[in-house]
């Protein structure tokens, strides 16, 4: 039984004790779905020993999934469409520019009009205040001639404060306390924060709002990670305490490769 879980949280979680198990935890076991599988008052989700683990999904800004939805919308099969260039170039816009009421289907044909007419002729580095007709704002955009993987990549940026540093403080707080409360002693209390927002949210991002939120660590939890979907086949999975970042592969159980971060 998996009681109350989702299976995006069970995938999540079940990647997580897989790239513990090639990396520092060898001998983790296989989770046990406790969450509504096991008698009890609001439980964490899984047990893997030596670790017992809680899961949740922060969201970027108040309005990310709304506004995710109609940023799709709006550039919804660009990135297909341009996926044979010879250059790597992200394109970054307010996370509100596809408002509701735009026509989204004209706005998009003037997008790929700029793409296949202008970007071929920028300089590789960073160009700001890029204006493309047809929108009100101007655009970021970075180009890299000489990328490993070419292609059109799309990022937006909150138009508004976003109050992840507060939300974020108050909800692992409040999944901290259930951990606390459930742990065994010869047990790790492990948090799993999980984004699958690719446009405005970064491992860098994650974790400096986490270390503003708590600038001196999170009482009574022993680990936390951040679980970055980018694809249904790859997670970047961020160790806080270390700073280390894995690329890894959902499907294949393996690392792609890995770095370590600063904030």
């Amino acid at each position: 039984m998996s009681g109350n879980l989702r299976p995006r949280e069970k995938d999540s979680i079940c990647a997580l004790v897989g790239l513990l198990r090639l990396t520092d935890y060898p001998g983790i076991e296989e989770p046990e779905w406790i969450d509504g599988a096991v008698k009890g008052d609001a439980l964490p989700e899984a047990r893997a020993n030596p670790f017992l683990i809680e899961h949740f999904t922060i969201d970027s800004t108040p309005d990310q999934r709304k506004l995710g939805a109609q940023f799709m919308k709006l550039v919804g099969g660009l990135k297909q469409k341009f996926a044979t260039v010879s250059f790597s170039l992200t394109i970054a816009m307010p996370d509100d520019i596809a408002q509701t009421g735009r026509d989204w289907e004209r706005q998009r044909h003037a997008l790929a009009s700029w793409i296949n007419d202008v970007a071929p002729t920028l300089s590789d580095g960073h160009h700001r205040d890029v204006h493309v007709p047809g929108f009100a704002a101007d655009f970021h955009i970075w180009k890299n001639c000489a990328a490993p993987r070419p292609g059109v990549i799309f990022k937006r940026w909150p138009s508004k404060e976003s109050g992840l540093v507060e939300r974020l403080r108050n909800d692992v707080l409040r999944k901290a306390s259930k951990l606390a409360v459930h742990k065994r002693e010869d047990e790790h209390s492990l948090l799993l924060v999980e984004s699958d927002d690719i446009a405005l949210m970064n491992a860098h991002e994650f974790l400096g709002a986490l270390r503003t939120a708590f600038p001196t660590g999170v009482s009574g939890v022993d680990a936390i990670w951040f679980c970055h979907t980018l694809t249904e086949c790859q997670s970047n999975f961020l160790n806080v305490g270390t700073g280390d970042l894995y690329l890894f592969d959902r499907l294949r159980g393996t690392v792609v490769w890995m770095t370590r971060i600063t904030v």
